[in-house]
């Protein structure tokens, strides 16, 4: 078999360097890429794996690739390029069978003519495409498939509060995809930092001022790929652009009949609303049953259904782990609905003709396309918008006018935001924007009027500073009048006086000053109500070579009733000690999650019908997933920590922390000693967390001690103690570790308690490292094994009857290497798996 394999991959392989690349489920050894000169402007870095896969009865073949180019084409093109695939199996699901499946590929040509050529993945106005970019000169072109979608929302600021402000789920939201702008310019991420894990952005220190206007812009996973195409060009003062973002129609093809058919009948308006119930097809999951979907197995039924999320106490199903589907509970009882949210295929296409020189104009025409799917059409396809403008400059003043009109239907590709109004770009037929800036007296004005088939808006904004005296304000008027104004007094050597009125809201008078790193703000707040009260914010931060010491304070009634605060120091106090120390109340969003298992033949977790948990196990059959179901409100949560690191007559640390809101609770203490080969450690860690559907409290403590005994015989000493619900055990261990050049090996006893009932066990585990210029050899085991009624202690507990292997082997031929490698281990289960190839080395 090894030998067939040489012969299919040799005349791929002639220009690869190949490694192996670990597999997670195997201890296996890496060995370094080596980097070949092919001529001397070009570097070659890469690693390429052929082998086969052996599990249980089954057999994959597998490869893996990374390649890296790097060099000159001519003394005057660059060239590089990336290609890398992990992992991934012929003949299956998860093999590679377009380029949008690989990893990373990306080829890049700069001539320093001007001509540049991007093929691969890359970025291109804030989305992942897959395809080409060049550009040469004063002209670009672009063509790509994507699965990101580019959104825009607007941050409803609130006065002196940093956050947290919800933007979107964060399980949606790509990772490094938010970038968030003031006024329609990018601002630094030093003023802002999201928390993608919960959709949450804060400020930092940021000033906010009346009339301006924030909003985030990210990127989500798109129902469907899509795909891009774009040229632009310019010619001394013209410029001319042409973008189009389509839906890949032939995603849909493999649509049921059914969904089919609705898509084409529903029209544009079938995003609107969700489509309720399975949908029938020959391959589902669900059955029929008066009226309720029951779950079968996979592929087994006759419908196949997708439930939403609805709120606790608002739905029938709820998910069920041990079948690994849903289940009817009665309405109102469960979660989830038998519904789901389908996107049709739609085709935007955005022409711009623009010019710059004397004056100001620019055409725009749009078109868009819900559902392509359908004939149905509601005639608001074609859009169009067009701007008119021109600049003033004298030695007294600035002034500029703009005139933009534009049809009901117009759109773009991702939306737009007006850095004036706020508010999203549309909505209106005509629009005139004038602007005025004095030169002399400080003194900028914007103004805004709005016409739309039902009403006139307009939206004033004045800026101005003379001498220590500044106001800014706008007044606007759509549905009703608003207004916000901001007045004050800088002095040098004075805090700076300010005063802020609002419509509908309340009036505030605040002091503000920043002295040798301390910023504070105090004020008093008028409300409507007549009542007043008053609201601060403080921060500080020093810096020192051994010190270090960061605080806030927040006191905001209008938004929580109650002192917030967050400060974090380090210090190095005298010879080998040092402290460090955090302590927050802070408000934050926490997600609303469900820990689901399903069935699976890779899964990492078995259930245990005795204790009714899923228990970690190597080679499980069940798969584990934290599912975001949501975000809750808003919910002040505390935490602080304390910590001490010191170098005396032993080395060590011992930290403390704990965090706990209305939703959370988790603890954490640990001590760490070590002298010599003396070693000593202590930890104990709860953890409640109710934002978690089917999560439980868990409590473990852990002392551990290890002395040597002779030179290469060591001593370790352990007690353990865990409860999970509903589970609670003990265990005292005592090992002797034995270790030499070529294997390691600990034996020893175990002794548990638990359901009122001592079990002592045996315990070996161990590895062993040969190498030699002709073979080299790593391999490990473990054994765990009760000797009274092994049977009786459930799998949960890691004294528990379970025993494995993992062996690697590799031997070199001709210009590579031969590799044999795999385990078997059994606790609940038995699992084997087996991976032999071979790789070349240059």
């Amino acid at each position: 078999m090894i030998f067939l394999l040489f012969f299919l991959v040799a005349d791929t392989l002639i220009f690869t360097n190949p490694r192996v690349v670990e597999d997670s489920t195997v201890n296996f050894v890496t060995e370094e890429a080596h980097v070949d000169t092919v001529s001397q402007v070009f570097n070659f870095e890469g690693s390429k794996g052929v082998f086969v896969v052996f599990q249980g009865l089954n057999l994959d073949l597998s490869q893996s690739l990374d390649l890296k180019l790097q060099g000159k084409l001519t003394e005057s093109i660059t060239l590089s390029a990336h290609l890398k695939d992990n992992f991934t199996y012929y003949g299956s699901d998860y093999y590679s069978k377009s380029l949008g499946d690989l990893d990373e590929i990306y080829l890049s040509v700069r001539d320093r003519r001007g001509l540049s050529l991007d093929l691969g993945k890359f970025f291109y106005e804030g989305r992942k495409l897959l395809g080409f970019e060049a550009d040469y000169k004063n002209y670009e072109a672009v063509y790509g498939s994507t699965e990101q979608t580019r959104k825009k929302k607007v941050i409803e600021y609130r006065d002196f509060y940093d956050g947290p402000y919800f933007v979107d789920y964060g399980y949606l939201i790509v990772p490094g995809s938010v970038q968030v702008f003031l006024n329609g310019f990018t601002l630094d991420k030093a003023n802002y930092s999201f928390d993608y894990s919960t959709g949450s952005l804060y400020f930092k220190g940021l000033r906010i001022l009346p009339g301006d206007v924030i909003y985030v812009e990210y990127s989500t996973y798109s129902y469907a790929p899509s795909l891009f195409s774009g040229v632009r060009g310019r010619a001394d003062h013209f410029i001319f652009e042409l973008k189009r973002l389509n839906s890949a129609e032939g995603f849909y093809s493999g649509f049921p009949a059914e969904i089919l058919d609705y898509l084409r009948m529903s029209g544009d308006s079938c995003a609107s609303e969700p489509y309720r119930g399975g949908i029938r097809t020959g391959k589902g999951d669900y059955i029929l049953q008066d009226s309720i979907y029951v779950f079968v197995g996979q592929g087994r039924g006759d419908y196949q259904v997708y439930f939403k999320f609805k709120g606790q106490g608002q739905g029938s199903y709820v998910f069920d782990n041990l079948i690994g589907g849903y289940k009817f509970v009665g309405k109102g009882n469960g979660l989830y609905e038998p519904e789901i949210d389908l996107y049709p295929p739609t085709d935007f296409l955005l022409g711009k003709f623009s010019y710059d020189g004397l004056f100001r104009f620019s055409g725009r025409m749009s078109y868009r396309d819900l559902n392509t799917l359908s004939p149905k059409d509601d005639g608001d396809n074609l859009g169009y918008d067009f701007e008119l403008g021109r600049d003033f400059h004298t030695k007294a003043f600035d002034f500029q006018f703009n005139w933009r009109n534009r049809s009901s239907n117009f759109s773009t590709i991702d939306g737009e935001i007006d850095p004036l109004w706020g508010t999203e770009d549309k909505g209106f037929s005509h629009q005139i924007n004038l602007f005025f800036d004095s030169k002399r007296v400080g003194t900028s004005l914007k103004s805004s009027v709005r016409v739309t088939e039902e009403k006139v808006s307009y939206l004033v904004s004045l800026v101005n500073q003379v001498g220590p005296f500044h106001a800014q304000g706008i007044l606007s008027k759509t549905d009703t009048l608003d207004f916000k104004m901001l007045a004050g007094f800088d002095f040098k050597k004075l805090p700076s006086v300010n005063v802020q009125i609002s419509k509908g809201s309340s009036a505030k008078a605040f002091l503000y000053d920043s002295l040798h790193g301390f910023e504070y703000l105090i004020g008093v707040n008028f409300g409507l109500d007549k009542k007043v009260s008053l609201f601060s914010k403080a921060g500080f931060n020093y810096n020192s070579d051994e010190n270090h010491l960061s605080a806030k304070f927040f006191y905001l009634p209008e938004y929580q009733k109650t002192l917030l605060y967050s400060l974090v120091g380090t210090s190095k106090l005298v010879g080998g000690l040092s402290v460090n120390g955090s302590f927050s109340f802070v408000p934050v969003f926490l997600p609303l999650q469900e820990e689901r298992y399903y069935p699976s033949p890779m899964g990492m977790f078995n259930y245990d019908e005795r204790t009714g948990i899923f228990v970690p196990d190597i080679n499980g059959g069940y798969e584990r997933e934290l599912v975001v179901l949501g975000v809750m409100d808003t919910t002040l949560q505390k935490s602080y920590s304390f910590g001490v690191d010191f170098d005396y007559t032993f080395v060590g640390s011992a930290r403390f922390e704990r965090t706990y809101s209305e939703f959370t609770d988790y603890t954490l203490i640990s001590v760490d000693l070590r002298k010599n080969q003396l070693e000593f450690n202590w930890q104990r860690s709860v953890r409640n967390l109710s934002n978690v559907l089917n999560g439980r409290k868990t409590e473990n403590s852990e002392i551990g001690l290890k002395f040597p005994l002779l030179k290469p015989i060591f001593l370790n000493l352990k007690y353990r103690d865990c409860f999970e619900t509903p589970v609670n055990y003990s265990i005292w261990s005592g090992y002797l570790t034995f270790t030499f050049t070529f294997m390691s090996l600990t034996s020893g006893l175990d002794y548990t308690y638990f359901d009122s009932v001592n079990f002592p066990g045996l315990h070996l585990e161990g590895s062993v490292f040969k190498a030699s210029d002709k073979f080299r050899v790593v391999g490990s085991y473990y054994l765990n094994f009760p000797l009274n009624s092994p049977s009786a202690l459930p799998t949960v507990l890691p004294t528990a009857k379970r025993y494995g292997v993992n062996l690697s082997i590799k031997r070199p031929f001709g210009s590579g290497e031969f590799f044999i490698d795999g385990f078997y281990s059994k606790s609940l289960t038995a699992t084997s798996k087996v991976r032999a190839g071979y790789n070349f080395l240059f």
